[in-house]
């Protein structure tokens, strides 16, 4: 039953019916337009607009007061007669909540506010400052259809984007940029119509303020989302947050699946990020047309030139499917792999899962670690692939020792044959080997790994001093090796016992390259 119209101003927290302003499936866009402004514009102190039937609007709607709650009573379907336009917004407003409400964006590919599209990222529903940042924003249980931007908050303090569905967007899925503590949790996100090469689009995103001050502790989640085909750039993308947790996301058809970043503006180190439990299946198409372009499972990306790190970091039962089988596809630079990580400190790779592996071109490595400048662990991965490529890449090119590199208990199978003779499980390399380039890796740790390679050793590039760690520790009653192998490389600062094959004797091959036999073969 529709509300009583109050005239003047409403006592706070008053709860107000948009029909008793005019609102009505029957009344005309433009009229519907004006009389939902007119409702929130006598919430002055504040209060609940309720909208009941099915309308058109053909113009924006501005929330101008704080603490007004906009809800949908059995979920109001709001259809835009004009493409690309804000259908709820708000500058500068505190404690705003909008609640179970349909929008239909009527084809906002055509234009956004007027111009053509341009990656501004405003939403049908928009929260933003041009003042000190806003607080408090809630938006839950909406439906928004055929927007270029579904969802976006900008500048603001405590958000909570929740229990929404989204389909058919074209930038940004939810937007909430340059804010802190925010939760984008069990959203459901479905299919970006923008595909040009040479742009992005985003299931979500989600960033801090780098250009803040102090260091501000962001608070964040984005978890148990259901994103689908995003296959121009990233499911979900962060950058320049602390303290967030990316779990429980189900991602499917993307370009990128999670990707972890710093913006130039950032000055302090990223930290305590944690990405665990999605469950990440890659597109098969490029739709960049071979362009070379970023393309992973998981990025976790610092800055090397600066140095921004990352720090304090896990990623950890993930699991990665069908990565690296877009026919075409050429890799730019660094920036592959089905995990990634680039300048970090403190991070941890442990138990991941990458399968189904494609093999659509050679210049990628299942995992990827670029500048481990300290305390890097991998461990208990799982990886299956079909690429004639090192299973475990560690790479630098700066004046840094990397101190404490762990890899550990990873099991690797290589469906390739010429891979499995030819490859290594891990490689510890340098920009520009053989061409004076040098690094430094002290405190490595290499044991428990399983495989099919024949190379099971370290190999160690041109240009690459290693020293292992001293601390490993046998506790058992026998110690079991390969009756019968051709000798191995010399590895610096280890000493090798094995039975040659070419002569059968036992021997020990020392960190310098000096061979002893120990007992020969009789």
């Amino acid at each position: 039953m529709a509300l009583t119209k109050v005239s003047g101003h409403l006592q706070s927290g008053a709860t107000i019916n948009a029909a008793d302003f005019g609102v009505s499936a029957s009344a005309s866009a433009s009229a519907n337009t004006a009389a939902l402004q007119s409702a929130l514009d006598s919430l002055t102190n504040g209060g609940t607009l309720v909208i009941s039937d099915d309308i058109s609007i053909n113009g924006e709607v501005q929330v101008k007061y704080n603490d007004i709650t906009i809800i949908g009573d059995s979920k109001p379907l709001i259809t835009q007669t004009v493409a690309g336009l804000r259908v709820f917004w708000g500058t500068d407003v505190d404690d705003i909540t909008i609640k179970s409400i349909r929008i239909d964006g009527t084809d906002s590919s055509v234009a956004y506010n007027g111009v053509t599209l341009d990656g501004n990222g405003e939403g049908a529903l928009h929260f933003t400052k041009s003042a000190a940042n806003i607080q408090n924003i809630r938006i839950y249980d909406c439906e928004i259809y055929n927007a270029f931007t579904p969802i976006s908050v900008t500048y603001c303090g405590n958000v909570w984007v929740q229990n929404n569905l989204i389909r058919n967007f074209y930038k940004f899925g939810i937007l909430v940029s340059r804010s802190y503590n925010f939760h984008i949790d069990n959203n459901s996100i479905y299919t970006c119509e923008y595909e040009v090469a040479g742009n992005n689009a985003y299931g979500i995103m989600g960033t801090g303020d780098a250009s803040a001050s102090g260091d501000i502790q962001q608070r964040c989640s984005i978890s148990n989302n259901v994103i689908d085909y995003v296959r121009l750039w990233d499911g979900i993308m962060s950058h320049d947050v602390d303290d967030i947790i990316i779990t429980g996301n189900h991602i499917t058809n993307v370009r990128i699946g999670i990707d972890i970043s710093y913006s130039s503006a950032i000055t302090s180190d990223i930290q305590n990020v944690i990405v665990s439990d999605n469950y990440i299946e890659l597109t098969t198409t490029d739709v960049w047309g071979g362009v070379a372009a970023n393309h992973s499972g998981i990025h976790f990306i610092g800055d090397n030139s600066t140095p921004t790190f990352i720090e304090r970091g896990i990623i950890s039962n993930n699991i990665i499917k069908d990565y690296n089988k877009m026919t075409g596809y050429t890799p730019s630079g660094d920036v592959v792999s089905a995990i990634r990580v680039n300048t970090v400190k403190n991070v941890s790779v442990v138990d991941n899962v990458i399968s189904d592996m494609g093999d659509a071109t050679t210049a990628v490595s299942p995992i990827g670690v670029f500048y481990p400048k300290e305390n890097v662990q991998i461990s208990g991965n799982q990886i299956t692939y079909d690429l004639d490529q090192d299973a475990i890449l560690v790479y630098a090119a700066d004046t840094y020792t990397h101190q404490n590199l762990s890899v550990q208990n990873n099991s690797v199978f290589n469906q390739d044959a010429s891979g499995v003779s030819s490859k290594n499980l891990l490689s510890l390399n340098v920009a520009g080997a053989g061409g004076g380039a040098t690094c430094t890796y002290s405190g490595v740790v290499f044991s428990g790994n399983t495989s099919n390679f024949d190379k099971k050793n370290v190999y160690i590039g041109s240009g690459v001093t290693v020293n292992y760690s001293v601390s490993a520790n046998l506790f058992s009653s026998a110690i079991g090796m390969a009756d019968g192998i051709t000798a191995p490389a010399t590895i610096t600062g280890i000493a090798q016992l094995y039975v040659d094959t070419a002569d059968g004797d036992l021997k020990i091959k020392f960190g310098d390259g000096t061979v002893k036999t120990i007992v020969v073969d009789t």
